[in-house]
């Protein structure tokens, strides 16, 4: 492990280090250790101070070594340990440049109140905190790298958007089965799944 962190440290000195909130205890102690390694080579750790991925990071991380974004002051994780030094995106000079920047991406952004995939104003926070564990607090210095768990390789964690979800369950559901026009019997959604008739 040591070799694999000394290789990546020309790259800059900041590393994102996120993940899941349902990362598993292993994955987690290794998440740990590596943020321990990386720590102890001058890296220094952008996180968003969530259960799971999140903090494991931030426990093997010092203080001073790590930039811990919060989407306002009084998030902390409600399993792991307390993060004292944490940055809070709420009423920081960053909040309204990094809510545009994550606006610019997020396929749902502007949906209203009541409408299916619609984003409360904290997950807005979620995601614009989401754009400063890469960027950094000023949104101007790229993280060298990303290092992160999500289940299967896939999207997910607290700031997934809502149409993620939607085609991650659909995903995993297999081939979808539609209706028919006149609300007679389904029928496969693909015509090559469809029995042949007599």
């Amino acid at each position: 492990m040591a070799t694999f962190a000394k290789s990546l440290v020309t790259a800059g000195n900041a590393y994102a280090g996120i993940g899941s909130r349902e990362t598993p205890a292993d994955i987690c102690a290794l998440m740990t250790q590596i943020a321990r390694v990386l720590d102890a080579r001058g890296m220094i750790l952008r996180s968003g101070g969530a259960d799971g991925a999140d903090n494991a990071f931030a426990i093997g991380a010092r203080i001073g070594h790590r930039e811990i974004f919060t989407p306002w002051k009084t998030f902390q994780p409600k399993a792991g340990p307390f993060i004292p030094d944490t940055i809070p995106l709420a009423g920081s000079k960053y909040e309204l440049p990094a809510l545009h920047l994550a606006a610019a991406y997020h396929p749902t952004w502007d949906v209203p109140f009541g409408q299916r995939g619609h984003l409360t104003q904290g997950a807005k926070r979620l995601h614009a905190r989401n754009c400063q564990q890469m960027l950094g607090e000023t949104l101007g210095n790229l993280s060298a790298f990303v290092i992160c768990w999500t289940k299967d390789a896939r999207g997910g964690g607290g700031a997934e958007s809502p149409e993620d979800r939607r085609r991650r369950r659909r995903a995993a559901q297999g081939p979808h089965r539609r209706r028919s026009p006149a609300g007679g019997p389904q029928r496969p959604a693909d015509p090559a799944a469809a029995p042949a008739r007599a």
